[in-house]
């Protein structure tokens, strides 16, 4: 079984080129970064703002049977997701990971997540920031796009409400089953 990696603080973040694994041979392990599911673990330490970057990426795939694992990235205020996560089910037989990335109140999502399963179901992605504006236009045309520090710096700005294209939403639901479970979702 994969193993267990925790990435905790106040201000989190994953610079790009950063690499967690914790896949194992007979199922994924679990990887928190910022926090633990919705922030509600009293025993692990949430993060105020949580930052991966584009070229970061975390994994717990099952390489060869079973489940992929958890993965979960949290903030008790602002997450800006840019990064590649990846909890697949095994190549020979298992089923797709979860993972939730979520700010409890503002998300910008504009990564990848893969969940899928080559010989069983896919897992699911939970997203549950508390204001979400579901909004037309191409993959990466979000809020946040373009507003980026260069490569390697971790900008933790002010948080605002956030915006996920439904391009966005098509190109991840091909790997993932995807939860939407924000205060207010707002279709623009």
């Amino acid at each position: 079984m994969g193993g267990s990696v925790k990435v905790l603080g106040n201000l989190v973040g994953l610079a790009s080129g950063a690499s967690i694994n914790a896949s194992g041979v007979n199922g994924g392990g679990e990887v928190l970064v910022g926090g633990d599911f919705q922030g509600n673990n009293i025993n692990v330490r949430n993060a105020y703002r949580t930052f991966i970057a584009s070229g970061a990426s975390i994994s717990a795939d099952a390489l060869e049977n079973g489940n992929g694992g958890k993965v979960i990235v949290w903030a008790d205020d602002t997450t800006r997701y840019y990064g590649n996560i990846s909890a697949t089910g095994g190549m020979q037989g298992g089923n797709g990971g979860f993972a939730e990335v979520s700010g409890k109140q503002y998300l910008g999502f504009y990564g990848n997540v893969d969940l899928s399963a080559a010989a069983g179901n896919r897992g699911q992605l939970l997203l549950d920031p508390q204001i979400l504006h579901i909004i037309t236009g191409a993959v990466s045309t979000g809020s946040l796009d373009g507003t980026l520090d260069p490569v390697g710096v971790i900008a933790f700005g002010d948080g605002v409400d956030e915006n996920i294209t439904v391009a966005q939403i098509e190109l991840t639901s091909a790997t993932a089953d995807i939860i939407l479970n924000a205060g207010q979702i707002n279709f623009e």
